[in-house]
């Protein structure tokens, strides 16, 4: 299948990097190494902060990406240089942190140099957060640092009241807890900064998630890959659902357009 495409975009959790393992599926690596040497720019975009990649198979921390999306499109780096960094509104954050002390809720709070929880976690959120990332954030009472990206333990009904009192930050709903960036922030956003920078379109962009803080970068980019172990937001606004991560979902999207024609698995 003939295609236009210069740049792929991954999200890591989910779409490139399978939890169960604890590694990423052999027929992806394949894939990122085929896509790579067919001459496709690699972009990882992911809500993961910097720190939380320390932990990451070797593999994913030899790959010669192109350049990293980190924090929900809140960071960006290119050749190991940060070119792009948005911090919440400080106004936000002092509403954000009132709401936690006040309730005493527990948040993630990251930039490009720090990852903290602001209060002790509970053992069972400590032992969900070492499952997914291998490690867990030092405990530091925030204390008017730049935040890139929060995640927010909250019930419904007090963050409902706490939006109507944001005025610039973007949140995103995992149902479980909330996500929030600086105001207009999102993984689109920041591809499309990156493809700017490039001299590319939207159209010349193919993006693979599976989560709901994807479901931007998969309305706005060319192609839109869900894969099929994602939630149906994030497949609800693709252009393609692939299989799951664990049957080489990714690869099979790539051969279905077109972007490897090489059988590797």
């Amino acid at each position: 299948m003939e295609n236009k495409i210069k740049v792929c975009f991954f999200d890591i959790d989910g779409t490139i990097y399978e939890h169960r393992l604890h590694d990423f599926p052999h027929s992806t690596q394949s894939a990122l190494y085929r896509l790579k040497e067919n001459g496709y720019r690699i972009v990882i975009a992911t809500s993961r902060c910097r720190q939380e990649m320390q932990h990451t198979p070797s593999f994913f921390r030899s790959f010669p990406w192109d350049a990293v999306i980190y924090d929900g499109g809140a960071v960006m780096e290119i050749n190991h240089e940060v070119v792009m960094e948005k911090t919440i509104d400080a106004s936000d954050m002092e509403k954000i942190i009132k709401v936690c002390n006040e309730k005493q809720l527990y948040m993630r709070y990251a930039n490009y140099a720090v990852d903290h929880f602001n209060r002790p976690f509970p053992t069972e959120l400590s032992d969900i957060y070492f499952q997914l990332y291998l490690m867990v954030p030092t405990v530091k009472p925030y204390d008017g640092e730049g935040v890139t990206n929060m995640l927010l333990y909250a019930d419904d009904e007090t963050m409902n009241q706490l939006k109507r009192t944001l005025n610039a930050s973007n949140i995103v709903d995992h149902q479980a807890l909330y996500e929030i960036t600086a105001k207009g922030v999102n993984k689109a956003t920041a591809i499309e900064e990156i493809i700017k920078r490039w001299g590319y379109s939207m159209h010349e962009v193919i993006a693979f998630g599976d989560g709901y803080n994807d479901v931007e970068m998969l309305k706005r980019s060319g192609i839109g890959v869900a894969m099929g172990n994602g939630c149906e937001e994030a497949k609800a606004a693709a252009d393609y659902v692939a299989d799951e991560i664990g049957r080489d979902g990714l690869y099979k999207a790539c051969r279905h357009f077109g972007l490897i024609k090489e059988d590797l698995i």
